[in-house]
């Protein structure tokens, strides 16, 4: 392979590799999609079902590197068996907060995520939440709602964009 490409520099028929690249980004943006349109209706049924209310932050920034891990990947296994969406996902764009909060007399005490850019709150202070009404245990930071939403969504325009830059790139190595 590696001998392709440099065949293909050496004779300045570089531009293939990028239109190789850009249909192999297409490909991966079709599939984005399909999974998208799939996806949407499930995780905004979820989001619309779910119910506001006040939680008590108990630590604002929860910072966890142990075996747990791998029970909580499990309940994330168990959660997307149920078509309940992903909420526990680390990111760079989120974190995750301890709260507790009062659902039908009962008191939960979860992690939730919430946008990471927004300031974090004091231990004690309320914020709002959305909790899964059918699964109270399942909760996420107000902020997430359109995170939830617009996630899928953005990952399908940055392939399609990238895409697309790939196969500009392709015509002007083709020009020169």
């Amino acid at each position: 392979m590696s001998e392709l490409v440099e065949k293909l520099v050496v004779q300045g028929k570089i531009f293939y590799i990028y239109y190789v690249l850009a249909f192999l980004f297409f490909v991966l943006f079709v599939i984005s999609l399909k999974n998208y349109k799939k996806d949407r209706d499930r995780i905004k049924s979820f989001v619309d079902r779910c119910a506001s209310c006040k939680a008590v932050v108990i630590h604002p920034v929860v910072m966890e590197f142990s075996n747990k891990q791998l029970a909580k990947d499990g309940v994330n296994v168990i959660a997307s068996m149920a078509g309940i969406p992903n909420v526990k996902e680390t990111s760079n764009k989120t974190v995750r907060t301890k709260v507790k909060y009062m659902v039908d007399g009962k008191t939960i005490e979860t992690e939730i995520q919430r946008c990471s850019g927004i300031r974090h709150p004091k231990v004690g202070s309320e914020i709002d939440i959305f909790y899964d009404p059918q699964l109270p245990q399942h909760a996420f930071g107000e902020d997430m709602r359109k995170f939830l939403l617009k996630g899928p969504l953005n990952q399908c325009i940055e392939m399609s964009a990238f895409s697309l830059l790939l196969f500009v790139l392709g015509l002007l190595f083709q020009i020169s």
